[in-house]
C-alpha cells in the first residue's frame, strides 16, 4: 500500500514546513521522467493481480474470530524465498523464482500476494492466474496456525463491533494514531509509515474521520445501534470533528475550477476561495437522505482495513495507456457492484454492498473549508479523463481542482493539456508521509517524492508511469474490485478484466460518456443488490468512435450479456475476441469460459454476488433476531464459510451454479 521505504517518518506538524518542498521536486521528478520516456513505444503486455488475505484467529470451541496480529511474522517467512532467488540470481541467472511476492498492508492482520514475475499477454498466461492465486494461498496458509485462517473477505464482520478485537491480546486503549472510539492502534500495521499516516490524516483535517453508512432496517432494527459503541453503549454524534480546525500550510498555490462543459482551456477559469460553496461530497457519497439511519465509524483502519482485488496492465507505449485508462474509468461502476462482496459493517447489515465509499472516508483528509472547494476525497472516482482524442475533453464534465503552478509548469514544459490538469489534479493534495531524510534524494534518479503524491491519490483507475531506471513500461491499475473469497471467482474477475482491456484495443471502442453519469452509477453501485435493483446509464453506441454517444439505462446484466439490438454487451465482445484467436485449445477455451459464464450469469441475477450471499447467509442464521446485528457466532460461521469455499469444501450452488468441482 503505497511508498513504504527505511526511515523516520515526521508528524503532521513537523512536516508541514517541508511540503512545498516535496511538491516541488515531486513535479520535477514527474518531469524527467516523462522527458525521459514519452516516446517510449513497443512494450509487450504484461500484467498482474493483487489479493489483499486477512489472518483470523479462531476459537472452534467458543465459536468466536478475532483478528490475528501474526501477519508481520508470517511475512518474515514468506520472503525468505524472495531474498534467497535474488542472492541466487545475482550468479545464476537460470535461478528458479519462488511463486509469489508478499507486501505488508495497512492491518497488521493483513497481507498482500502477487505473482513474483508479471504474467505475458500470450494467451497460456490467462490460464494460470488461478492456478498462481491457489499457489499462493497455499504457501501462506502453510505458515498458519492450526486455529488460524487466511480469509479473502472484503472486511472483517466483527471490525469495531467487539471490544475483544485481537489476539494476541493487547491493551485495547490505545488511541494515540487514530483517536478512534471503536478500533485499538494495534490493528495497524507496525511499519512507521502507517500509524505516521493514520495520525497526519486526522491532523491535517483537524478532527477523527467520519464514516458513514447506511444500516439495513430489517423488523427489529434499533434505528440508532449503528451509532454507539457496542461495549459501552455510548451513542456517538453523526459529525466526530473538531470545531477549532487548521487549515493545512501549503506552498502558494491558487486552486482554479475548471469545466469542460463550457470550455476545458477558458482561462477566465473561476479562482476559488473557501468561501464558495460546492456539494460537499461527490455523486457517488450521495446514497441516502442525511436522515436515514447510518452506521458510524472513526478511523482509517475500517477503510484500509478492508481486502480488495487489483490488476494491473503494461500498455505498449503512453497513449496506449491514456486511451484505455479512460475506456476502463466507464467500467469501472459496473465491476464494482457485480464483484460486490461488503454488505456487513461494524458488525451490522449495511444498506449497501460494497466497500468502496468507506475506504474513501476513512482517509478523507480534506479541512471543512477545504470540502468547499474539494470536491472529493483523495480516494474516490477519477474527476478528469487522460486520453489522447477529442473524446477526453469533451466528455471531462465535472469541475475540477487544479494546482496552477504546477499545471503551468507542465504546460510550460511541453506536457499536453489534458496530461497536465490530470497530474496537476493529484498535486491538489499534499504528500501525507515525509521521512526526515527528504531532501537526499536525487530527482534525476528516483520519483520517491512524486511517488509520495500519486500513491496516495487513490482513484478508480490508476495512470502509473514507468518506475525510475527499471525496464518496466507503462501502466494502467484497475482499482474496484471487491475481492471474493475463492481463488475461481477472483480469477474470473481478473481475467476478464485484462480480456476486456485486450477486446478495447482490438476493436477500438469507445466507452466516453460524461464523468458526471460515471459518477452517478458509482452511486448506483453501492446500493444493496445494485446487480438486479438498478439501471445504469451507458453508451450504447460504441463501436462508432465517429457519432455523439447514445445513451441507454440498462442493467448490470443487459451491460454485461448486452440488449438485443440496442446494446452488443461486454460479454458478446470478448467472446468475439476469443472467437479469433488461434492458439487457444479446447481445454484453455473452456477454462475461460467458466469465467465468463460466471460473470454472465451473476450480471443476469441467475448466480448471487458474494454480498448477496452473504447477507443471505446472516439472515437465515438461527441466531439471527432480524435486527441486523451480526453476532459473534454469526461471524464465526461467516468465516468458516469463506474458509470452506476457499477450499472448495463447500461450494455454494446460489453462487457458483455447476461451475466450480470439488
Amino acid at each position: 500500500m503505497g511508498l513504504l521505504r527505511v526511515g523516520k517518518p515526521m508528524g503532521w506538524h513537523e512536516a508541514l514546513p517541508i511540503v512545498p518542498y516535496v511538491k516541488e521536486h515531486g513535479i520535477q521528478q514527474f518531469l524527467n521522467l516523462y522527458n525521459k520516456l514519452k516516446d517510449r513505444s513497443g512494450d509487450v503486455l504484461k500484467w498482474g493481480d493483487e489479493i489483499e488475505y486477512m489472518i483470523i484467529k479462531r476459537d472452534d470451541d467458543a465459536k468466536t474470530v478475532k483478528l490475528s496480529l501474526r501477519a508481520k511474522q508470517i511475512l518474515e517467512n514468506l520472503v525468505l524465498s524472495e531474498l534467497e532467488y535474488w542472492r541466487e540470481h545475482s550468479n545464476n541467472p537460470d535461478a528458479v523464482a519462488p511463486d509469489a511476492s508478499w507486501k505488508p498492508e495497512y492491518g497488521r492482520f493483513m497481507i498482500e500476494g502477487t505473482p513474483f514475475f508479471p504474467f505475458e499477454g500470450d494467451i497460456s498466461y490467462y490460464l494460470k492466474c488461478e492456478e498462481s492465486m491457489a499457489k499462493r494461498r497455499e504457501i501462506a496458509e502453510s505458515l498458519l496456525e492450526e486455529d488460524e485462517s487466511l480469509i479473502s473477505m472484503t472486511m472483517f464482520p466483527l471490525i469495531g463491533a467487539i471490544k475483544d478485537l485481537v489476539h494476541p491480546p493487547v491493551d485495547e486503549t490505545t488511541h494515540n494514531s487514530s483517536h478512534s472510539q471503536y478500533l485499538p492502534d494495534e490493528v495497524i500495521n507496525e511499519h512507521p509509515r502507517f500509524p505516521t499516516l493514520t495520525a497526519n490524516i486526522r491532523e491535517r483535517r483537524g478532527g477523527k474521520v467520519c464514516i458513514l453508512v447506511p444500516l439495513f432496517m430489517d423488523t427489529n432494527t434499533d434505528p440508532e445501534v449503528g451509532q454507539r459503541v457496542p461495549w459501552d453503549n455510548i451513542e456517538q454524534p453523526l459529525s466526530t470533528e473538531d470545531l477549532d480546525f487548521k487549515m493545512s500550510q501549503r506552498s502558494p498555490t491558487q486552486f482554479f475550477l475548471y469545466s469542460d462543459r463550457i470550455n476545458v482551456f477558458d482561462n477566465t477559469a473561476k479562482v476559488l476561495s473557501p468561501d464558495d460553496t460546492i456539494p460537499p461530497a461527490s455523486p457517488c457519497q450521495q446514497i441516502l437522505p442525511s436522515t436515514a439511519p447510518m452506521i458510524h465509524m472513526d478511523a482509517m483502519g475500517f477503510g484500509m482495513g478492508c481486502c480488495c482485488l487489483q490488476t494491473t496492465f503494461q500498455a505498449r507505449d503512453i497513449v496506449e495507456a491514456r486511451n484505455v485508462y479512460d475506456q476502463l474509468a466507464v467500467i469501472c461502476p459496473i465491476f464494482l457492484a457485480l464483484s460486490a462482496a461488503t454488505p456487513i459493517v461494524r458488525g451490522l447489515l449495511a444498506e449497501t454492498d460494497v466497500r468502496w465509499n468507506i475506504v474513501s472516508a476513512s482517509v478523507d483528509d480534506r479541512t471543512p473549508k477545504e470540502k468547499a472547494y474539494i470536491a472529493k476525497s483523495r480516494y474516490d472516482s477519477i474527476s478528469s479523463y487522460i486520453g489522447t482524442g477529442p473524446q477526453a475533453v469533451q466528455y471531462s464534465d465535472l469541475e475540477l481542482e487544479i494546482d496552477q503552478k504546477v499545471y503551468d509548469l507542465l504546460v510550460d514544459n511541453q506536457v499536453d493539456q489534458v496530461l497536465a490538469r490530470h497530474v496537476a489534479h493529484l498535486f491538489v493534495r499534499d504528500p501525507l508521509v515525509i521521512f526526515t531524510d527528504y531532501d537526499k534524494v536525487d530527482d534525476e534518479m528516483d520519483t520517491d517524492h512524486f511517488e509520495n503524491i500519486q500513491s496516495t491519490n487513490w482513484q478508480t483507475v490508476r495512470f502509473k508511469p514507468p518506475p525510475a531506471n527499471s525496464t518496466i513500461g507503462w501502466r494502467v491499475e484497475f482499482r474496484v474490485l471487491e475481492v471474493q473469497m475463492s481463488d475461481f471467482e477472483n480469477a474470473a474477475f481478473a481475467v476478464f478484466v485484462i480480456l476486456l482491456s485486450r477486446v478495447i484495443i482490438a476493436f477500438d471502442l469507445d466507452f466516453y460518456m460524461p464523468l458526471s453519469r460515471v459518477d452517478m452509477n458509482m452511486a448506483l453501485a453501492h446500493k444493496r443488490d445494485a446487480v438486479n435493483c438498478e439501471k445504469f446509464v451507458f453508451r450504447t453506441n460504441i463501436q462508432d468512435k465517429s457519432a455523439d454517444a447514445i445513451y441507454s439505462q440498462l442493467t448490470i446484466g443487459e451491460i454485461m450479456n448486452g440488449k438485443g439490438d440496442e446494446f452488443v454487451g461486454l460479454i458478446p465482445l470478448v467472446v468475439k475476441y476469443l472467437d479469433g484467436l488461434t492458439d487457444l485449445d479446447a481445454q484453455g477455451r473452456n477454462q475461460l469460459n467458466q469465467y465468463i459464464e460466471l460473470l454472465s450469469r451473476r450480471a443476469s441475477g441467475e448466480l448471487m454476488t458474494a454480498a448477496a450471499y452473504l447477507r443471505k447467509t446472516v439472515r437465515e442464521h438461527p441466531e439471527y433476531k432480524q435486527d441486523s446485528v451480526v453476532t459473534e457466532e454469526i461471524a464465526y460461521d461467516l468465516v468458516r464459510l469463506a474458509d470452506r469455499i476457499s477450499s472448495k469444501q463447500e461450494i455454494p450452488v446460489e453462487m457458483f451454479g455447476n461451475l466450480l468441482k470439488k
